[in-house]
């Protein structure tokens, strides 16, 4: 069995790292090559790096940045923001990165998934699901001009691994940065679910937040942001923790922090004494 993966998402604006609440506040963390160094040193198993503006203002993720962010990253490195074309995609592979990840344009075209699934393997394409809650009902996939997803979560999935899609990041976009936990209340129990990777995003507050995600059967990474842009909540640390409390991620750097442990705010607490001192 691979064992879960816990993966940085960079969300950037003007090519600063930032930090997202619900899409509509952000604050600025700093530059995206720094970010992506601590990252790497505590252990991040992959880094997911997204232009948020790009598809707004008609462009692609610049590809110099994506240059000097593979130029940092140790780890595989998905990019997104923009992309409309097998060209598009292939310049910013060409640029570092390893894989590729498309939203809108995989909604409303999903050919272009197979297209460039079959020019560069389908381990190269990633598609990004927005989901969204109405009333009590659970979360849907949010519907934008053009788009061609159903409604339905677990249909969505399958018809973008039909179109060639290597893995699925889900996020509940009414969850960004609040830190209530993460909900995936869509992945319902007995359901089928596609024979590709889930990554499960937003609402990270407490690794218990990340614990709870690991655990659904499906799936295979959480996608964090915005905990762990701040150096007390390392990767090493949230790992150190998932291990201790039974979840398979790898710890492999050179320290970790087994038995440490977590407020009720996802703060970590100070090392417990040794010898009852």
């Amino acid at each position: 069995m691979l064992r879960k993966r816990i993966v940085a998402l960079l969300p950037v604006r003007r090519g600063i790292v930032i930090q997202s609440f619900c899409f509509a506040r952000y604050l600025p963390v700093g530059r995206l090559e720094i970010a992506i160094e601590f990252l790497d040193e505590w252990g991040v198993d992959e880094i997911v790096v997204v232009d948020i503006d790009a598809t707004r203002e008609n462009r692609t993720i610049d590809p110099a940045l994506v240059e000097r962010a593979s130029g940092a990253a140790r780890v595989p490195l998905a990019v997104g923001g923009g992309v409309r074309s097998v060209e598009d995609a292939h310049r910013l592979l060409a640029s570092g990165a390893d894989k590729i990840v498309l939203r809108s344009t995989a909604a409303a075209r999903p050919g272009l998934v197979g297209e460039i699934a079959t020019f560069f393997g389908d381990q190269c394409v990633v598609v990004a699901m927005d989901l969204h809650r109405a009333g009590a009902a659970p979360p849907a996939v949010r519907q934008t001009p053009g788009s061609t997803m159903p409604g339905d979560p677990l249909e969505a999935m399958a018809m973008m691994a039909g179109a060639g899609a290597g893995e699925i990041l889900a996020q509940v976009t009414d969850d960004d940065g609040r830190g209530g936990g993460i909900d995936v209340s869509y992945l319902r129990e007995g359901a089928a679910l596609p024979a590709l990777p889930l990554i499960v995003a937003s609402g990270t507050g407490h690794p218990g937040h990340v614990a709870a995600a690991l655990r659904v059967p499906g799936v295979a990474a959480v996608a964090i942001a915005n905990i762990l842009s701040h150096s007390e909540q390392s990767v090493t640390t949230l790992k150190s923790w998932l291990r201790s409390n039974g979840v398979d991620v790898r710890l492999d750097t050179a320290h970790d922090y087994l038995g440490g442990d977590f407020d009720s705010r996802g703060r970590p607490l100070p090392p417990r004494p040794v010898g009852g001192r």
